[in-house]
């Protein structure tokens, strides 16, 4: 029983390490579209 508890655990860390990945290209996304905006924003004043 402890052997099957051992590799359900070692098969769930990779799936934490993926949500990781995601929150961090969620943030990416959202810090290029606030790049993205200054710069129309700024465009449309030139």
């Amino acid at each position: 029983m402890r052997y099957t508890a051992m590799i359900e655990d070692s098969s769930y860390k990779p799936a934490d390490s993926v949500d990781l990945r995601w929150v961090k290209l969620d943030y990416a996304i959202e810090r290029v579209k606030k790049i993205i905006s200054v710069y129309e924003h700024k465009a449309s004043h030139f």
